[in-house]
């Protein structure tokens, strides 16, 4: 188990009552970590994320690969469906390209053009 704290408090805004969430896990010694969310009154769509809370084992966190924002420079042939089979996810890769350049789906590439893809 994680130690943890939880509190809560119901304030006024112009869009009406929210509830301020505040959850404080005790890491270790001396470093904790929060999550503080602001809801609508009596909605908890937070509460499967706060009791989720868990360490990893060894074998887990060797498992995690980070993903990396890269910056790169199209070359002549480059076009979206090339660049975004360089994206690090399995599903949806044109559509994250896109939306990650703010490109429209007929969006013409140029060499040179400074683009992003998410990588390993």
């Amino acid at each position: 188990d994680i130690p943890a704290f939880y509190s809560e408090a119901v304030v006024n805004t112009q869009q009406g009552q929210r509830v301020v969430r505040v959850f404080a896990y005790e890491w270790a010694p001396g470093t904790a970590y929060h999550f503080v969310t602001i809801t609508a009154a009596k909605a908890n769509p937070f509460d499967q994320m706060f009791s989720s809370m868990s360490r990893l084992n060894n074998a887990q966190a060797a498992a995690i690969k980070p993903l990396k924002l890269r910056v790169i420079s199209a070359g002549p042939r480059d076009t979206i469906a090339s660049l975004a089979g360089r994206m690090a996810y399995t599903s949806l890769q044109t559509d994250r390209f896109l939306a990650l350049n703010g490109l429209p789906s007929n969006a013409i590439i140029r060499a040179g053009q400074k683009l992003k893809v998410v990588t390993y």
